[in-house]
């Protein structure tokens, strides 16, 4: 029965499509709306397409490689000019520093001080004094900027002093310096002032007297002149030298002393004494230094008499040959 009943209702749904099919073919109207759907989707996927094409404008932001120019800003480089401040190098260039002592000169038979870079305390030179004035640094110098000025006390010896010593026999010492000395008051000494010796075994100096005996003529002298002793110590041995036709350096203005003394048979050197220069003109030849291996030198003030002036010093450098 079953099967019966399936059957039935199998044979009623053919005839009812049946049925729906001869109405739909009925209208007659055919089916071409279909087909023109399909058109439609093909113009809207162009269109899409195309707009692909506007991405590549983003090319135009390659335009941003113009801030490369930046790298203009190197010639910042310029700056490096600034490298010509080390020319403040010369302030090392004091006379010392540039002076040159001869080559056959050992290094420790010369000395130079110029009172701007280095103390002469530093430079080996010392300050003796039995007056309590020590000599001040002073701007009026012969090579700025500073020079030693002495303002020495009558019967006082204030000095700078620097001694060589070595082993061997020293044949000749050169002292050499610029010199500024202020007139002194116009009153007759009896003894002179010495401004600047060489000592070996004896003495010889640079000396000023103003209307003071001398041994070289008999009546008053005013002037400079070379002094040596044998024995200073005990006023035995010594005698005056006078210049030779020269008033010797001027007042209150600087010149150039060169004061050399020979040794008695030095080595290699003639025995020609003791010689003054000033601006390199000789002036004065006195007696010879004695034989001996060590040499001292001074300058500043050591007022023998009742007179004093103040004297300024520059560029000093002392030179024992061997």
């Amino acid at each position: 029965m079953h099967e019966r009943s399936l059957a039935f209702v199998v044979a009623g749904c053919l005839a009812m499509l049946a049925a729906c099919s001869s109405k739909v073919v009925g209208k007659g109207n055919p089916g071409p709306g279909g087909a023109s759907g399909a058109a439609g989707s093909q113009a809207g996927g162009a269109g899409g397409s195309s707009g692909a094409g506007g991405s590549s404008g983003a090319g135009g932001s390659s335009g941003a490689g113009g801030s490369s120019g930046a790298g203009g800003s190197s010639g910042a480089g310029g700056s490096s000019g600034a490298g010509g401040g080390g020319g403040a190098a010369g302030t090392s260039g004091s006379f010392c520093a540039q002076w040159q002592p001869p080559s056959e000169v050992a290094p420790n038979d010369h000395s130079c001080v110029d009172f701007d870079d280095v103390t002469p305390e530093a430079a080996g030179w010392t300050v003796f004094t039995d007056s309590g004035q020590s000599p001040t640094l002073t701007e009026i110098a012969a090579s700025p900027p500073f020079a030693l000025q002495f303002s020495p006390v009558p019967e006082t010896t204030t000095v700078l002093r620097r001694t060589i010593s070595g082993f061997d026999t020293i044949a000749k010492v050169v002292f050499e310096f610029a010199f500024k000395p202020e007139r002194p008051a116009l009153d007759p000494w009896t003894l002179p002032m010495h401004v600047a010796c060489i000592e070996l075994s004896n003495r010889v100096c640079l000396s000023y007297i103003y209307e003071g005996s001398v041994f070289f003529q008999t009546e008053p002298y005013s002037g400079y002149f070379v002094h040596w002793f044998l024995d200073e110590k005990n006023g035995v041995g010594h005698s005056h030298c006078r210049l030779n036709n020269a008033i010797g350096p001027e007042f209150g203005r600087w010149s150039s002393v060169r004061l050399e003394l020979n040794s008695v048979g030095g080595a290699g050197q003639p025995n020609d004494g003791s010689t003054l220069f000033v601006d390199g003109q000789s002036i004065a030849t006195c007696a010879s230094g004695a034989l001996s291996t060590a040499a001292s030198v001074e300058i500043g003030g050591t007022a023998t008499g009742n007179g004093a002036f103040d004297v300024a010093y520059d560029n000093v450098r002392v030179t024992v040959f061997r």
